[in-house]
């Protein structure tokens, strides 16, 4: 039997919808780990000063200001540090009921020791203390890099078991 090539086609790309609309609604916590880490970068630097007109940061290396909208009271939102590793708790959560195979939180539990234990921090909500703006947008980027890779690794792993 010969299949016309347009059948064949749409056949293929409603397999492909079905497929990746079941992906996308499976892995929506990454979306919105990522969006809160995204608010939090963004209220981070609005706290700080915003930018200058060169782009740098305003009041760089504005440590006090990172601490304040870490650990104290900002006009945006007090005790930051809480809301952020809540945000990764919950995604670390979310990954392993979807990927029980996943290495991410204990990748991520292990950089975070090394950061501990290299500066001398109390715990891991102090992860911020004393950083400057540059210093955590930077930290805050790097794990944002490292979610969208384990979504990644999730999205392909659905592909290929599914």
């Amino acid at each position: 039997m010969i299949i016309p090539v347009g059948q064949y086609e749409s056949e293929y790309a409603n397999k492909f919808e079905n497929k990746d609309s079941s992906i996308s609604q499976s892995i929506h916590f990454f979306k919105v780990a990522d969006d809160t880490l995204k608010i939090i970068r963004d209220e981070l630097i609005e706290a700080t000063g915003g930018y200058t007109e060169n782009g740098d940061y305003y009041n760089s290396p504005a440590i006090n200001y990172v601490n304040n909208y870490f650990y104290g009271k900002t006009f945006r939102r007090n005790n930051a540090s809480k809301i952020f590793f809540k945000t990764i708790d919950r995604l670390c959560i979310n990954i392993s009921a979807h990927y029980p195979k996943s290495t991410f939180e204990k990748n991520f539990n292990y950089r975070i020791n090394a950061l501990i234990n290299n500066y001398g921090l109390e715990s891991r909500e102090a992860l911020f203390k004393d950083l400057s703006i540059h210093e955590a947008v930077l930290l805050i980027e790097f794990i944002r890099a490292d979610i969208a890779l384990e979504q990644l690794v999730l999205i392909i792993s659905m592909i290929n078991d599914g």
